[in-house]
């Protein structure tokens, strides 16, 4: 017997077919099945959702890669911590990316450090603002550039014009 077949009056079926070396599990509507082949590839499929359950641990190896994509979104949410860790490169990228942090927001960077914005980039503290730097540090400020500190604007031009003035003062 090279297939062997159960299908039920309404076409839900098992198959075992061993010229093509698969067994195939599916739904008499079409709408969901599984197929396993010999190579060990498993493909199951589902129209609506597919859901996992697990009451202990639930566990995803690969010894290659792992995909996830969507049409529309990818939600993790976690009841304590999250962590992700790899031991070469992690790389985000999006149209938008947001932080939200309820309390400490911690940053080590042991290497190198460069922060690049196209457009405008605003910090703001809301109290107290500390910068603390070991060696040596070189701030460069294009002529457009204002500092704003308790009530005080400076840019270039009024940086002359104040010291124009402590000049004739002091005449």
């Amino acid at each position: 017997n090279e297939m062997i077949k159960l299908q039920t009056r309404t076409g839900h079926q098992i198959m075992m077919n061993c010229s093509e070396d698969l067994i195939y599990i599916a739904h008499g509507s079409g709408k969901s099945w599984i197929e396993m082949t010999s190579n060990g590839k498993i493909d199951i499929y589902s129209e609506d959702s597919i859901s996992v359950n697990s009451d202990n641990d639930l566990n995803f190896n690969a010894g290659r890669n792992i995909n996830m994509s969507a049409v529309e979104n990818i939600n993790i949410i976690s009841d304590k911590n999250t962590a992700i860790h790899s031991i070469e490169n992690t790389s985000m990228q999006a149209k938008n990316f947001n932080q939200f942090v309820e309390e400490d927001f911690n940053l080590r960077v042991d290497g190198e450090s460069n922060v690049y914005v196209k457009g405008d980039h605003n910090l703001v503290v809301k109290d107290n603002y500390y910068i603390s730097v070991d060696s040596n540090m070189e701030t460069k400020v294009d002529l457009n550039s204002v500092i704003q500190a308790h009530y005080f604007y400076q840019n270039l031009g009024e940086a002359e014009y104040v010291v124009a003035v402590y000049q004739y003062m002091r005449l």
